[in-house]
């Protein structure tokens, strides 16, 4: 059986059915977690949505849609990761 969908390829005749293209790397779970912390040691509350993060503090917040915003807005803020 072979299936191809957006890149994906799988066949399961073969003894080897790994997906051929592109494959994309998650971030670390830890580097995450450490961010958030840091942020939340300076102050700021970080909610985890489906669209990226939300960070809050005093009344304003700011929408991140994925992690490379968030570490961005996290240099801005002075928290280093």
């Amino acid at each position: 059986m072979t299936t191809n969908t957006h890149g994906l390829h799988i066949d399961s005749n073969n003894t080897d059915s790994r997906s051929h293209g592109p494959i994309q790397q998650a971030n670390d779970g830890k580097d995450i977690v450490m961010l958030i912390a840091q942020l939340a040691l300076a102050g700021h509350q970080v909610y985890r949505l489906e669209s990226g993060f939300l960070v809050s503090h005093w009344g304003m917040s700011r929408h991140c849609p994925h992690i490379a915003a968030l570490v961005a807005f996290g240099r801005i803020l002075g928290v280093k990761k």
